[in-house]
This record gives C-alpha cells, structure tokens and sequence, in this order.
C-alpha cells in the first residue's frame, strides 16, 4: 500500500508514492507521524524516492572510534 499509512508489522509510517523503492529511517526514539496529536508514536518511517542507496550513503553515521 502506498502511504501514508502505518505498518502493522513494526509500526512504523510509511510516506511512500511508489513501490519501486525507499527507505526505512529508524529513529531512536519514536515520532508522532500519521495521526495528528502525537499518538501514535512510531519507532521509523518509510520514504521513497528516485534514488534510496544515495539517501543512504548521505544519513549514513560514521564508525565511533
């Protein structure tokens, strides 16, 4: 299903357009997303666009020393 939505397998939101690719952000402490007034709080949200594996490279978080 297309977002917005909230997955009911680990609910996070989904604000995708398409099915042809996204990502998944995970966030370390859940967000109010989908609903307004802040419940519920979702642990990630999905997004799509045109190219995910720069997305990717881009919030990657470097190794701690």
């Amino acid at each position: 299903m297309i977002g917005p939505h909230v997955s009911l397998a680990d609910a996070g939101a989904s604000f995708g357009s398409s099915t042809a690719g996204g990502i998944c952000l995970r966030f370390g402490t859940a967000v109010p997303a989908v609903v307004p007034g802040g419940w519920p709080r979702h642990p990630a949200a999905t997004v799509t666009i045109a190219d995910p594996p720069a997305l990717a490279r881009l919030l990657a978080v470097p190794d701690l020393p």
